[in-house]
């Protein structure tokens, strides 16, 4: 997720409103370093940013995402 998150950090062409990450988790709990891969979809909403500036709201949100899995391995 902060690989995601730097890159959307640094992209300011388009607005991605209303679109959703998707979490693929394949493995056995029990394994110490499953497979897992996030996707953005869901672009209906997604359009080019007429004034260019980084997508907050899609930050914001990923940044919340990052803060809560952090809290979940620290448990």
């Amino acid at each position: 997720m902060k690989a995601l998150l730097a890159i959307f950090e640094q992209q300011t062409e388009y607005q991605f409103i209303a679109s959703s990450l998707l979490f693929v988790y394949e493995g056995d709990p029990n394994v110490r370093s499953p497979k897992v891969d996030i996707r953005v979809i869901d672009f209906a909403h997604a359009q080019i940013n007429t004034t260019p500036s980084k997508d907050e709201g899609f930050i914001i949100g990923l940044k919340s995402l990052i803060r809560h899995f952090t809290s979940l391995s620290l448990s």
